[in-house]
């Protein structure tokens, strides 16, 4: 993938994490502190972390395309990655206070459901695009066949 598509796979993908996150957030906040509000301060390390979390999408630079076979492997190590990002982020902003189980669970869940949501999402826009260019292409084809 190149540099282009990176960034533009990272435009795409961002609004969808950062309202993942704060849907993440209200519901850990449901789960553990119901009294419990959220401050400005935390909204804004929620769409930073957002930003953070765009990182490792870098894994999957190259300037070759790729197998379908590194493609996966890049995925299940991006996934990793993410995971490890989003742990360190946590705990360094407090979002996770000591060695809670039930709170790792709820973060390392979040993720897991964030994640499947934003590749399913990218995957559908993808698709739809690839049915148009490909009902352009059978369209030029027609005319081109007419003539």
């Amino acid at each position: 993938m190149s540099l282009k598509d990176i960034l533009r796979s990272i435009a795409r993908d961002y609004f969808i994490v950062a309202t993942g996150v704060i849907a993440a957030n209200l519901i850990g906040r449901l789960i553990f502190y119901p009294d419990g509000y959220i401050t400005l301060t935390e909204l804004s390390s929620m769409f930073l972390g957002s930003v953070v979390f765009m990182l490792p999408h870098f894994v999957f630079a190259s300037k070759k395309e790729l197998s379908k076979a590194q493609c996966k492997r890049r995925r299940i190590l991006h996934l990793f990655i993410l995971l490890s990002t989003v742990l360190c982020y946590g705990y360094l902003l407090g979002w996770l206070e000591g060695f809670n189980l039930l709170e790792l669970l709820v973060i390392i869940t979040s993720v897991l459901v964030i994640y499947l949501l934003v590749w399913n999402i990218g995957w559908q826009i993808d698709q739809s695009n690839s049915d148009l260019i490909n009902r352009k292409l059978a369209e030029l084809q027609e005319e081109t066949n007419d003539d």
